[in-house]
């Protein structure tokens, strides 16, 4: 049986960070990371995104200095199209 593609979501910086949640679609990461900053009264002026150097993340700036969302599936597969 085909395992359904997950795409996680996490919060943190490089060393350490946290999953704050997951769904069967890429488009409904940005959701995820949109309630996350409302929960936290954080108001982005802009979202950066790029793929990290291994390709298994993508790597979200949304001004914090030195935490940041990063996107990958639970089949660690390439995010490269995502983009």
């Amino acid at each position: 049986m085909k395992q359904t593609v997950k795409y996680i979501v996490e919060f943190g910086n490089d060393n350490s960070t946290r999953v704050i949640g997951e769904t069967e679609s890429y488009e409904e990461t940005s959701d995820i990371i949109s309630k996350f900053l409302e929960e936290h009264n954080y108001k982005s002026r802009y979202w950066r995104h790029w793929i990290t150097e291994n390709k298994k993340k993508i790597k979200v700036d949304v001004g914090s200095w030195s935490e940041f969302f990063y996107v990958s599936r639970n089949d660690n597969e390439d995010m490269t199209l995502m983009l």
